[in-house]
């Protein structure tokens, strides 16, 4: 049986790539769409978790969550695809837009998509070019800007703190505003050590000058107390700025 299942998914697969798949909303997914071949369109809503291959001598795997604007879902990469997504250097990361052709599975009540291939994922990721002041993300409702919107920001870090699944930089403008950095650890993990970005980001410290490009969102907290936050979307969604940008990019003060 178990050898008639993976056949099964194999055959299933190859249908797709030969007759294309089928565009579809998630909440129009249900059992009944078990193992049919979908291409999803949305946005990435939450950071991404990753495990590398040597960990538990098993294979490695990438997962991240996709809101279409009808609900939301898991994408799943494994073993060599997992692989194959790193070296391609399409990794997503939170508030990209993605479009992901993938295996539909439901199972035990939950359910979610199997990529096959770093192909069938495509990453749109922008990065504005005019800056958002750090005052500005007090009250940012009131100047027009909206949730997972992409800023880009410049600061001076007063702060920074390591958890288990993020590093926080508290940055400062000029006047004394401040915000925070959200840089998910599970993006850095899947970038991994060596790449000059991630390096670049393990390297900060307080008193340095950077500019961040990352999508708007509330902080999770235990607490009633949230706060807005700019969390990047890759490791070099972070730069490094300087005084004369740190200024201009908050309105010069």
């Amino acid at each position: 049986m178990p050898i008639l299942a993976v056949l099964g998914l194999f055959l299933l697969s190859s249908m797709g790539k030969k007759y294309g798949v089928q565009p579809v909303q998630i909440q129009d997914l249900t059992r009944k769409s078990n193992y049919a071949q979908v291409r999803l369109t949305g946005r990435v809503s939450d950071e991404i978790r990753f495990h590398s291959s040597d960990q538990e001598a098993s294979g490695g795997s990438l997962e991240f969550e996709v809101d279409d604007g009808t609900d939301t879902i898991r994408i799943r990469a494994y073993d060599d695809v997992s692989d194959e997504v790193q070296k391609a250097g399409k990794i997503p990361g939170f508030g990209d837009e993605v479009v992901v052709d993938g295996s539909y599975q439901y199972k035990a009540r939950r359910h979610f998509i199997i990529l096959g291939s770093a192909d069938d994922l495509q990453i749109r990721r922008e990065k504005p070019e005019a800056a958002t002041p750090i005052g500005w993300l007090r009250n940012p409702e009131e100047k027009g800007l909206k949730a997972a919107q992409r800023l880009k920001i410049t600061g001076r870090i007063e702060d920074m703190k390591s958890g288990a699944y993020d590093r926080r930089l508290w940055v400062l403008d000029p006047a004394g505003a401040g915000t925070a950095i959200s840089i998910s650890a599970g993006m850095l993990a899947a970038h991994g050590p060596d790449h000059p970005s991630v390096k670049f980001v393990e390297g900060l410290k307080a008193g340095d000058y950077i500019t961040c490009y990352g999508s708007l969102a509330r902080s999770r907290s235990r607490s009633s107390q949230s706060y807005w936050q700019v969390a990047p979307a890759a490791p070099d969604d972070l730069v490094a700025a300087d005084e004369t940008a740190w200024r201009n990019d908050n309105g010069n003060p």
